[in-house]
C-alpha cells in the first residue's frame, strides 16, 4: 500500500484482491482503522498550523528579532518538524 502525499492510497492488486476476500467485519474493521488514522493526521496537521501562527505571533512581540533572525529560527523550526516526521 502507497500513501502519496495528498493523502490517497493506492494499493497493489494483489492487496486489491486479498481484500475482497476477506470477511465482511474485517473490511469494516480496515475501514475504520483507516478513518481513524486519517482523523488523527487531520487533527496534527490542524495543530502544526496553529503551532506556526504562535510561533509567528511570538516572534513578532519580542523585540529585538530581526529580520534574519526570524528567517533563522523558522529554518530550524522546519528542520525539527522533518526531524520529528523522519522518526514517527
Amino acid at each position: 500500500m502507497e500513501v502519496r502525499k495528498d493523502g490517497t492510497v493506492r494499493i497493489t492488486r494483489e492487496e486489491y484482491r486479498s481484500i475482497r476476500k476477506d470477511k465482511k467485519e474485517d473490511i469494516e474493521t480496515l475501514l475504520a482503522a483507516f478513518f481513524w488514522k486519517g482523523a488523527e493526521h487531520n487533527g496534527e496537521k490542524e495543530a502544526l498550523l496553529k503551532s506556526r501562527e504562535a510561533l509567528e505571533q511570538a516572534m513578532e512581540e519580542v523585540k529585538g528579532i530581526g529580520p534574519v533572525k526570524k528567517a533563522e529560527i523558522r529554518k530550524k523550526y522546519r528542520e525539527k518538524l522533518e526531524e520529528s516526521n523522519e522518526s514517527i
